[in-house]
């Protein structure tokens, strides 16, 4: 089956509007799709041997803290982009309780990364031999591109010392990033004119009525409950420079004193940079496997040399102690298109 991932559901409200579930429905189900992944695709993540040596030692990747990634104004761009779209909403709306709904969800927009909620992302690429690729985030290609097989049966887990419950990983949120101004306009556009239906219905039913003498708070309340939403594509919108990159990204989003012991740190050139060790498996029956499909090595690598030597260590690394196990059999290494020696 393909694989199709889970909506994002950050702001649990005070209650829920069943009104406007039902009516953003068709804009979930549209998002979801736009993301789904047909069967046997594969995702590649580009990184150095460190990198290569480290992800199959601890069969996890390091989804790192946004602000870390290559955009320095990674959230900054798809808040801007929705905050344009609510503004012109709020310009052209007459009624004041559907002003207040947009209003809200401005404020969950604005305040997103920089109050409750953390968000930490793995960085993947659809095509596992591209050039600008190999130069950016694979040591000028002399590094390796890993393909990772989602299915319906892949999971994801915080590593930490103690691995026992390895059973309790949870669905990949796994989102491809758009670039394109008119799908990103299209996507908020269609949310926001079915969750106004859904906040109109509701306040003309039993919420409108438990409510009557003060319409506010419910209006606000419903705007926290639609926001999810909306946080969700603001985590996908990325500035057309970086459409090359063909970039699927792996999320995580936590909330700002939620389970700190996980948070690690490596250093750079500009300081601390935040990070969570996630562990990656698919899981059949009793047994968890490490769900790489292939390694690719750059242009700048002697496949004389590189096939054979990452051949031995695959076979190495399926040896080593670990609860989630490497099949060397079902893993293809080959070469690159390019040549840059």
């Amino acid at each position: 089956m393909p694989f199709r991932s889970l909506p994002f559901y950050l702001i649990d409200p005070a209650f829920s509007s069943r009104e406007i579930r039902d009516e953003i429905e068709p804009s979930v189900n549209e998002w979801l799709d736009y993301h789904q992944l047909e069967d046997g695709t594969q995702l590649f993540h580009y990184t150095n041997l460190d990198g290569l040596k480290g992800i199959l030692k601890s069969r996890a990747l390091w989804l790192s803290h946004i602000s870390s990634l290559n955009d320095p104004i990674e959230i900054e761009h798809g808040q801007q982009i929705i905050a344009e779209i609510i503004n012109q909403a709020i310009d052209d709306e007459e009624n004041e309780l559907i002003e207040l709904f947009y209003r809200q969800l401005l404020i969950q927009v604005n305040a997103f990364g920089n109050t409750l909620f953390i968000p930490f992302i793995a960085c993947f690429c659809s095509d596992g031999d591209l050039l600008s690729q190999w130069r950016a985030y694979a040591d000028q290609g002399g590094g390796y591109s890993i393909g990772f097989n989602f299915t319906d049966s892949v999971r994801v887990k915080s590593e930490s010392e103690d691995f026992e419950e390895v059973d309790e990983g949870y669905f990949p949120y796994l989102r491809k990033v758009i670039y394109e101004r008119e799908e990103k306009e299209h996507f908020v556009n269609n949310f926001l004119e079915n969750a106004v239906r859904g906040l109109n219905s509701a306040l003309e039913g039993p919420i409108g009525r438990r409510f009557e003498d003060d319409l506010t708070y419910p209006v606000s309340v419903m705007a926290g409950q639609a926001a999810n939403l909306i946080l969700d594509m603001l985590l996908s919108f990325k500035h057309p420079a970086f459409k090359e990159e063909k970039e699927w990204r792996l999320i995580r989003v936590k909330a700002r004193h939620e389970e700190a012991d996980l948070f690690q740190f490596r250093e750079d050139s500009h300081g601390l940079l935040p990070y969570l060790s996630t562990s990656i498996y698919s899981q059949d029956n009793e047994n968890y496997k490490f769900p790489i499909q292939s390694i690719n090595y750059g242009p700048a690598l002697d496949s004389n040399r590189t096939s054979p030597s990452l051949e031995l260590f695959v076979n190495h690394s399926a040896t080593l102690d670990h609860e989630i196990d490497i099949d060397p059999v079902h893993v293809t290494i080959k070469g690159t298109n390019y040549n840059l020696r």
